[in-house]
């Protein structure tokens, strides 16, 4: 048997795992990202053919690629009927396993995450399972609560009763879920480790454990997951909207890019933080493609109904950045600005320009109660030390625009320098005047050089 489990990192509390599973020549691909070109390379390295396409659910955090790989491949997708998907396909059936030379992947109903979740069993034929891909049911040390848009109590009864199904499953049936924890922790007590079994799930996942309903339904909702604010769009587009295909952006002139923009399509620029800062297209979102969770974070604070224009260093950065955007339910992609920034300043039209601050002049400048910071890090990363006077407004809260930071001097500061770079760009498209980041670092860099001031203040600190 050929497998690989492969991880989609765009994202910053979980990654999502997609699977590719091969005998006899033949390959099926399990929740394909929107990106195909993984799992046709790794099927031509290993001389496979991809034949069939399964979906554990609609997914809710990034656009499949199911359609895609179809049209690439001839392969048929496979969905569960409750799915009500209005593209080609065929459905999954318990008792009509999908076979390839001498496995079988046999589907499981495991409603809870949604109500067409599906689980799917391997083994080869004649003998007992060896494995269960889990898609969003069970994962590595806790559960995936409902999704976006379910109505949280009945869908968790309808996952207490697919654990106790999985429950049934041998020890040492291998367990490889949909997703793991991502850099800042997954959703709830969900592990980075990218696989189990049954039994160490059985012994060490408190969720899994639970035999009582009532006392199930109360920790999970305890655990108080929120939903991400794109997922009913995503799943919807995953439903009824999933394309075939991906163009190529095209390539804007600086005027095409600029009648688009008066027009209100929002210029998403992939650059590093120092390129923006040193020119830019006034009100454009600063999302560099170095940066790690780049769909996401633009999923957070972008309309998937509106227009985009991309700016990059090239073309292919561009169609890197467009793939990423897409992925993340941002489909609105008009073109990219061909020539970069140099094309539009030749035209010419105008460009902003900002001054980014070092941790020693931050410092400083708080010391003298010269401006407002802003600490955009996630809540467990200030566990690690914050500034008692910082505004602390993750991305997704600064992206609503509900902070009240005045009118004076503020200063985004984060861990490493790429989200403080995309919420200063943020923040000034809501229109705030004087915003600069803090560079080459993030708030612990701050907090040592507020205690090498010569009065260090204490009080600012913990």
């Amino acid at each position: 048997m050929f497998f690989r489990q492969l991880l989609h990192e765009d994202h910053e509390h979980v990654c999502a795992a997609s699977y590719v599973i091969g005998d006899a020549g033949q390959a099926v691909v399990i929740d394909p990202q929107w990106a195909i070109e993984r799992y046709t390379a790794l099927c031509w390295a290993y001389h496979l053919r991809i034949t069939h396409i399964v979906e554990t659910h609609l997914h809710s955090d990034h656009l499949s690629g199911a359609r895609r790989l179809a049209a690439e491949t001839g392969a048929t997708i496979h969905v569960a009927a409750a799915a009500r998907v209005n593209y080609p396909h065929d459905e999954l059936i318990a008792d009509r396993p999908l076979e390839l030379g001498e496995l079988r992947l046999t589907a499981l109903a495991a409603p809870g995450h949604r109500p067409e979740h599906t689980a799917i069993v391997v083994s080869r034929a004649g003998r007992d399972p060896r494995l269960v891909l889990t898609g969003d049911s069970l994962a590595v040390g806790g559960v995936a609560p409902p999704d976006a848009g379910i109505e949280f109590e009945p869908a968790a009864r309808a996952l207490y009763a697919t654990l106790g199904t999985l429950r049934n499953l041998a020890d040492w049936v291998e367990v490889w879920p949909g997703h793991v924890a991502g850099p800042l922790g997954g959703l709830g007590t969900m592990s980075q480790k990218t696989s189990s079994t049954v039994g160490a799930e059985r012994r060490w996942n408190r969720l899994f454990a639970v035999d009582d309903e009532r006392s199930f339904v109360s920790q999970l909702a305890a655990l108080n997951v929120q939903p991400t604010a794109i997922g009913v769009h995503l799943a919807e587009t995953n439903r009824v909207r999933l394309a075939d295909h991906a163009d190529e952006p095209a390539a804007l002139s600086a005027g095409e890019a600029h009648r688009l923009e008066q027009s209100g399509a929002v210029i998403v620029d992939g650059r590093t933080p120092e390129r923006f800062d040193a020119a830019h297209i006034p009100g454009s979102i600063n999302l560099p493609l170095s940066g790690r969770a780049v769909g996401t974070r633009a999923a957070t604070i972008l309309d998937p109904e509106r227009d985009l224009v991309v700016v990059a260093e090239n073309y292919r950065d561009a169609v890197a950045l467009t793939r990423l955007l897409e992925s993340a339910g941002l489909q609105g992609v008009r073109g990219a600005l061909a020539g970069g920034i140099s094309s539009w300043r030749a035209v010419p039209l105008a460009v902003a320009r900002v001054t980014s601050l070092s941790a020693e002049e931050v410092a400083q400048a708080l010391d003298q109660g010269d401006v407002i910071l802003v600490d955009v890090r996630e809540a467990q990363e200030r566990e690690f030390g914050y500034l008692a006077t910082s505004v602390h407004a993750p991305i997704e809260l600064l992206a609503r625009g509900g902070i009240n930071l005045g009118d004076g001097p503020v200063v985004v500061a984060c861990e490493v320098g790429n989200r403080a770079a995309l919420a200063a760009s943020v923040l000034r498209r809501q229109g705030h005047a004087d915003v600069r980041r803090l560079r080459d670092g993030g708030v612990r860099d701050l907090l040592t050089a507020l205690s090498r001031l010569p009065a260090p203040v204490e009080s600012l600190s913990r």
